[in-house]
């Protein structure tokens, strides 16, 4: 499902629009609360102004090149990288309140004996932890490797399409979860991860590289871990077997990784499982008001009531 528009020489992807939208609404928020932000707000507004410009000038140039079109069709890729590594002091100013007090009570009050026994799994061996860590960080590759598959001569471009417009759309919805709701998360104080988490050298490499990664901490609520993983899970069916089959072992580890690796409480989890079901839901209904032909049908439609309610000469 691709937006062309062949006059202007446009190349308009659905995930374009998400893009778009996300990375304005964005730079909208950045302008309004600028004073806030005090110097944050020019490096702010001109990331976010630079992904616009980069995406539009994709669109523009991409019929033109192979290679231009294929950096088109995986930019998404960078901006929700980009946008996650720079939201955290727009959402401090936007959002200072916390709620990890909240969260903390809700599984405290409905999930205690689930959260004791998922974080003490199996006695938390160094072997399991190191695999958990793994998982944990296969959420990364997880929806690049799947768009690489989708994106191959034995697939429709129709099945990519879908699929990259809906993992965006899940990335910005959590990115949205982390302004209405923002939230730590149960993490440990670092001069206590090796002790309470365990795990070998593999665990030791994989929190440091998460230490700098993940520059957005308030990014517990919903997880994103999780809606990705999930979402991950859905379209890899359309893979064969083999992949699903992969995908179920990733996705089942990701989604215990969260908790047990102090990441996340249960809530989070199930807020992400709920975020990744409306994704796949709303997401699919949402795509066709993405093509030109579908504004040009309701601009047509309001041009002709309009003319009709005019009085006539």
């Amino acid at each position: 499902m691709i937006v062309r528009d062949t006059e202007n020489n446009w190349h308009l992807n659905p995930i374009d629009v998400a893009t778009l939208v996300a990375v304005g609404s964005l730079a909208m928020l950045t302008a309004l609360v600028r004073r806030q932000l005090g110097q944050n707000a020019v490096w702010l507004a001109g990331i976010f102004m630079t992904l616009v410009v980069a995406n539009l000038l994709f669109a523009r140039f991409a019929p033109r090149a192979r290679w231009i079109r294929i950096a088109h069709d995986f930019f998404p890729i960078v901006v929700i990288i980009v946008v996650f590594s720079s939201i955290s002091p727009l959402i401090d100013v936007v959002r200072p309140d916390r709620w990890d007090g909240y969260f903390s009570q809700v599984d405290s009050a409905y999930f205690p004996g689930l959260v004791a026994v998922w974080r003490e799994a199996f006695g938390r061996p160094d072997w399991f932890t190191d695999l958990i860590y793994l998982a944990y960080v296969s959420y990364y590759p997880m929806p690049f490797a799947l768009a690489v598959i989708l994106y191959g001569p034995s697939y429709p471009r129709e099945q990519f399409d879908e699929f990259a417009f809906i993992i965006a759309l899940t990335f910005f919805g959590s990115y949205l979860g982390y302004f209405l709701f923002p939230t730590y998360g149960p993490r440990l104080p670092l001069d206590q991860e090796a002790r309470v988490l365990g795990g070998g050298t593999i665990s030791e490499g994989i929190r440091a590289f998460i230490h700098v990664a993940e520059r957005t901490k308030m990014d517990a609520f919903p997880s994103g871990h999780t809606a990705v993983a999930v979402v991950c899970l859905r379209y890899a069916r359309w893979c064969g077997r083999v992949v699903t089959g992969i995908y179920v072992v990733l996705a089942t580890g990701v989604v215990l990784a969260t908790v047990y690796l102090y990441y996340h409480y249960a809530t989070d989890v199930l807020a992400g499982a709920c975020l990744a079901a409306l994704c796949l839901t709303m997401g699919p209904r949402i795509m066709p008001w993405t093509e030109a032909t579908t504004w040009q049908r309701f601009g047509q439609e309001i041009a002709m009531r309009w003319r009709a309610l005019s009085p006539k000469p």
